[in-house]
């Protein structure tokens, strides 16, 4: 019997992957789910089982009609799965579609496997916008059978909706930092690590820093595209943990926005050389800050 992970993994997002990466740790014989099952195995540097996601829009669910290799592999997991996990991250969170893509993906784990255990670990839950949103999460974190979620604020939001017995745990890549780098005696250039997910100006950042080389971190492919025409240093997306984590350590300071590039800045460089790019984009993001 086999545990089976589910998360946003293989959709080319370096905190998903890192998620991952610690998860295996935890649960080194595990299924992972996962859209690309090369890049994330690629990026963890090990191999591991794998299938596809569950099909949760009209895309995938034609596939799963039309393509019997995809349906096989999805239903030959039935009798050999005895706990699901989903393993950390905001999976419902910001928008509409995440809460619909994890709620069909619950059913979806109801209809195949009614008897298996089923686990959330580390989760941020951002406060349901509208009543769809609100009855999701309530009709889904209801029915698990362990809830941990990585803040005091995501803890309070499903205490509201009247879900109980909620454990606090803090980012699932946040301990395995601690684990994997015990002692963080690294050899530093002066380099800043930039990161967005959205259009940002260079001035100020050029002129209070201007003695550092800069090197834009994209924690998804498409982060390249925000940054300015003017910027005159590198742009690099990270494709293994070892890589991720290399950058980190030969750098001085870090001003971003995506959640789990400030978790590492954090790590790495102590709260008074990590910096926050503009507002937050989320709940979550903002109760890190």
């Amino acid at each position: 019997m086999k545990t089976l992970l589910i998360g946003n993994f293989g959709a080319r997002n370096v905190g998903d992957e890192l998620i991952l990466a610690a998860t295996l740790e935890d649960y080194p014989d595990a299924i992972v789910m996962t859209a690309d099952s090369e890049f994330s195995q690629n990026f963890c540097e090990k191999k591991f089982d794998t299938v596809p996601p569950f099909p949760t829009g009209l895309r995938s669910f034609l596939q799963f009609l039309f393509f019997k290799k995809y349906r096989s592999q999805l239903f030959s997991l039935r009798g050999q799965i005895e706990k699901v996990v989903f393993s950390g991250g905001g999976l419902f969170a910001i928008k509409f579609r995440a809460y619909l893509i994890w709620g069909i993906t619950f059913l979806w784990i109801q209809k195949l496997f009614p008897k298996t255990k089923i686990i959330f670990e580390h989760q941020g839950v951002d406060k349901p916008k509208g009543w769809l949103n609100k009855k999701i999460v309530q009709y889904v974190f209801s029915r698990i059978d362990k809830i941990s979620v990585r803040d005091q604020e995501s803890a309070n939001i499903l205490g509201e909706l009247g879900i109980q017995n909620v454990e606090i745990s803090e980012d699932l890549v946040a301990t395995f930092l601690r684990k994997k780098f015990p002692e963080r005696n690294f050899q530093k250039q002066k380099i800043i690590l930039l990161n967005a997910r959205a259009p940002f100006d260079t001035a100020l950042i050029e002129d209070r820093f201007s003695q550092y080389k800069k090197i834009f971190v994209a924690f998804e492919p498409s982060d390249a595209r925000h940054v300015p025409k003017n910027f005159d240093g590198k742009i690099i997306f990270p494709h293994t943990a070892k890589e991720t984590f290399e950058l980190f350590q030969m750098a001085e300071i870090a001003i971003g926005q995506r959640l789990h590039f400030l978790i590492l800045a954090e790590f790495f460089y102590g709260t008074n050389h990590t910096f926050a790019l503009g507002k937050p984009y989320s709940e979550t993001v903002e109760n890190f800050v």
